[in-house]
């Protein structure tokens, strides 16, 4: 295990010294606020828009959920450059009250991980 985190902290520094991850112009926004939402809603919607003008083709390889109250739909085919898409991120808020923040990882070639949060709030 310790060989591997060795390993991936290496190819990290690599890539990243080399040019290779790009984050600057991917996604348009990395936090989205949906307001005040009404108690007796199921579902709740928030979609991270990416336009990939990091010079590369990108992969997403992985996207990760901190909370099990969230759904997450992403591309899994090569994303070229200039192509438009999004991630769809779904929250079922009968499991949530109050002020809420989930987060959201990606993982990803070409791309260096990326957290997503979505904040409201249920009233």
């Amino acid at each position: 295990m310790r060989n591997i985190l060795l390993t991936f902290l290496l190819l990290n520094s690599f890539f990243s010294y080399a040019g290779i991850y790009d984050t600057k112009h991917f996604f348009e926004k990395t936090i989205i606020d949906l307001g005040c939402i009404k108690p007796n809603s199921n579902q709740v919607t928030a979609n991270f828009v990416f336009h990939n003008q990091t010079g590369n083709i990108v992969t997403i390889m992985d996207v990760k959920r901190t909370c099990g109250c969230i759904k997450i739909e992403y591309p899994t085919h090569p994303i070229n450059i200039q192509e438009t898409g999004n991630i769809k991120v779904t929250i079922n808020v009968n499991k949530v009250s109050g002020y809420f923040q989930k987060t959201v990882l990606v993982y990803g070639l070409g791309i260096k991980p990326t957290i997503l949060k979505i904040k409201g709030k249920i009233q």
